[in-house]
């Protein structure tokens, strides 16, 4: 009798099997890596956030651009980083209006590639057209009406973060506008770290624990760095 060249049903069923054990090994690396390259994506963003802030500022007599925090802009709309706001229709973002826009010309510049547009919590957001807010330290965290120079702040302090979307509350405070304070918090997209941009350019990796920290303390650092006051908020 001639031997059949095909696999039996056994055979098929150990391949299959083997084939599925190989790719459950690798799912954490191909996750890792991705969450890498996210990193990666995030850091250059924000250093073009950097090269935007610093050329706007260089244009403007050292003044930094409109921080787009709320309350401020409600009562004096004017150009933001990020946006304009419109009056006449309030809750609506246009990022082709933000002074970022003539340096930057790419939407997808603004959002984190792990920040999932498609998401209905997404949907729950009142600003969907970036993922990223500046330190409201350049307004004193709502306490200048208008921005104070790159000079006043501290080079080595946070300039830009990706924002918290944990809860129903956090979507809808935290995406109200272009800028937060540090206690609004930072993203847990990217497990123990988050990107961060600086004043002085540059974008680096903060440890989430090293954030809660300089949230926690009584004197001026990285995150709380505005200028006018001791404790830098």
């Amino acid at each position: 009798m001639k031997r059949s060249g095909a696999f039996t049903l056994i055979e098929l069923l150990v391949v299959i099997a083997i084939i599925a054990i190989l790719a459950a090994m690798l799912m954490p690396a191909l996750a890792k890596a991705k969450q890498s390259a996210y990193k990666i994506t995030d850091l250059n963003n924000l250093k073009e956030f950097g090269v935007a802030l610093n050329l706007y500022s260089s244009d403007n007599n050292d003044r930094l651009p409109f921080s787009n925090w709320a309350s401020l802009e409600r009562a004096n709309p004017s150009q933001g980083w990020l946006y304009t706001y419109d009056v006449k229709t309030p809750g609506q973002f246009n990022v082709e209006t933000g002074s970022f826009w003539p340096v930057l010309r790419t939407p997808r510049m603004y959002f984190c590639p792990s920040d999932n547009t498609n998401s209905p919590q997404f949907l729950q957001r009142g600003q969907k057209i970036s993922s990223y807010v500046i330190n409201g330290a350049i307004c004193g965290y709502g306490a200048m009406a208008s921005p104070m120079k790159l000079s006043q702040i501290s080079p080595a302090g946070v300039s830009f973060w990706e924002c918290n979307d944990a809860d129903d509350y956090d979507r809808t405070h935290n995406f109200n506008d272009g800028a937060s304070s540090p206690d609004e918090n930072t993203s847990g997209r990217h497990g123990p770290v988050t990107p961060v941009g600086i004043f002085d350019g540059s974008a680096r990796i903060m440890r989430i624990n090293d954030w809660f920290a300089k949230l926690e303390a009584t004197t001026a650092n990285e995150l709380w760095c505005y200028p006018g006051s001791p404790y830098g908020r």
